[in-house]
């Protein structure tokens, strides 16, 4: 006997003690106060929400009743229906609550109470899912029962054609069961060593990888990204940061389901690198990236090279700067932005000052030549291949011995001493150089300035020519003392004899000389 009526200190009772009858048909045989009665004595203790159930909630539904004895009993007298009973109720929740139940028969056999409680059928915080054969860690903590709980149809048995949630029989052997693999089946195995899943991730999230990550063997390639020259053999740290719960923490950004991994960040260098000439390359379209001159092998040296120099850049490199080292225009100077000292690769000014300014020989003396230093040089040689018309240019044509003259001969400046510096020492004078020949030939003038006064004037060219200083002959005839007869095989010397000058020099007197027979024959 079970409830009430099986309590010790009842079994005892006569059972008018508690029911009298015979009293008619509308008299209630038991008299207790049903809200004041203590459930507890029944064994079955009302509490949560069972405490403010009314007693017809669970005791007015005559299908609840599973006892056998009971049912029998009703069978025979049908007083269930037409007579209250309180006998017959099980004291398990599925007795009440099957309907209601989304586990079906699932946890046949098991107590309620395990996971619910009879406050809130919902509240089920007392269950420990790592006492269950999944234990949850990493993101599966944060996951809603219903993520992987869901609803399926009773298709056979007492509750066909129900809706129960599936908690057994669920496939958990491997990530696949859940998880699409997205690299469907390529990482299955690697290098002949079989792999899973785990072998690179953890439940913290797909795309951080703890220490069991196989670096040596991940094909790198599977990302959308190679690693190629000098990234093949940088650690996976160089990359991706460390965190201090993973060793390596995946720094992608989200992408979408199509893709086998989210787009990576490093779509370019400069994601990963600084960019170290600071945006200089950044106006040239195409020439911005990193690849138009390096490579992953190295930085240095750089695979920009003649061609590409030649397609490129604003300055074509012809002649002598063909075999100039780049380091000789590409000078290192203070950056504008950190002040580090780096190559200088743009130029605003390419013409050829703009770089030989210090050894530029002619100052300014050309600077308002139209086409510069094109005028007279070429970029193969400074002093040789000198394209320059002296006549056309300067009105002064270059004749005789002065057209094997070298510039300098005449293009000096004479107040440069021993000490100045070596753009001084090769600072040439070109403008507004006086033409005649005294001008140059002052300190090696033979005459001593004898001509000035006499007929023919002081213009060498009324003797000379630029052939040569020394006269093959000369028209005596010129001058005041014209000659005939034995004079025309008298030797220049006989008459023209050298003297001493006051400072010591020799020179040759031409002028003037008396035309007296007995200056130069005496009393003959």
């Amino acid at each position: 006997m079970r409830g009430v009526h099986g309590q010790p200190d009842v079994l005892d009772q006569n059972c008018s003690n508690c029911h009298q009858e015979h009293f008619g048909e509308e008299f209630d045989v038991l008299r207790f106060d049903s809200a004041g009665f203590d459930h507890s004595i029944t064994g079955f203790e009302l509490i949560g929400a069972h405490a403010s159930a009314e007693c017809q909630d669970c005791h007015g539904n005559s299908d609840w009743i599973r006892d056998q004895t009971v049912l029998n009993y009703q069978e025979k007298f049908g007083l269930i229906g037409s007579h209250s009973t309180f006998l017959g109720l099980e004291p398990t929740c599925e007795s009440c609550h099957l309907e209601e139940s989304v586990h079906g028969d699932q946890f046949a056999g098991e107590s309620c109470a395990n996971c619910h409680n009879t406050v809130d059928w919902e509240d089920i915080s007392q269950f420990d899912h790592n006492e269950a054969r999944f234990a949850l860690t990493g993101l599966h903590v944060e996951q809603t029962c219903e993520s992987c709980h869901t609803p399926e149809r009773v298709l056979e048995g007492a509750l066909a054609g129900t809706e129960v949630i599936r908690f057994r029989g669920l496939e958990f052997e491997t990530c696949e069961s859940c998880h699409e693999d997205v690299h469907e089946g390529r990482l299955d195995e690697l290098a002949g060593v079989p792999q899973t899943c785990e072998s690179c991730h953890g439940t913290e999230g797909w795309h951080q990888f703890d220490e069991r990550f196989p670096e040596d063997l991940f094909p790198h390639e599977e990302t959308g990204y190679a690693l190629i020259g000098a990234h093949e053999s940088l650690d996976c740290e160089s990359c991706h940061a460390v965190r201090e719960d993973l060793v390596i923490a995946n720094q992608w950004v989200d992408g979408t389901a199509d893709y086998t991994y989210p787009e990576p960040v490093s779509d370019t260098c400069m994601d990963c690198h600084v960019d170290y000439h600071e945006g200089v390359f950044v106006h040239t379209g195409d020439g911005a990236e990193c690849s138009t001159c390096h490579t992953e092998t190295a930085w240095i040296p750089s695979n920009f090279g003649l061609a590409q120099h030649e397609q490129r850049s604003r300055f074509q490199l012809t002649g002598a700067h063909v075999v100039t080292p780049c380091s000789s225009c590409h000078i290192m100077e203070p950056s504008t932005v950190t002040g580090e000292e780096k190559p200088q690769f743009r130029f605003d000014d390419l013409s050829c000052e703009g770089c030989h300014e210090e050894d530029n020989p002619h100052g300014d003396s050309f600077a308002s030549a139209e086409d510069g230093c094109d005028t007279c040089h070429a970029t193969t040689s400074w002093n040789r291949d000198i394209t320059y018309d002296h006549e056309a240019e300067t009105g002064y044509a270059l004749t005789g011995a002065h057209a094997s003259l070298s510039c300098q001969s005449c293009h000096f400046d004479s107040g440069v001493g021993s000490g100045a510096s070596n753009r001084q020492a090769f600072s040439l004078l070109f403008a507004a150089l006086p033409d005649d020949c005294m001008s140059c030939h002052e300190n090696d003038s033979p005459h001593q300035g004898q001509f000035a006064e006499s007929v023919l004037g002081p213009a060498c060219e009324e003797c000379h020519t630029t052939e040569r200083f020394t006269l093959d002959e000369f028209d005596h005839s010129r001058t005041s003392f014209p000659l005939d007869g034995a004079h025309i095989e008298v030797a220049c010397a006989d008459c023209h004899v050298q003297e001493t000058a006051a400072d010591g020099s020799l020179f040759t007197r031409f002028f003037p000389l008396s035309t007296e027979c007995s200056a130069c024959h005496g009393d003959q």
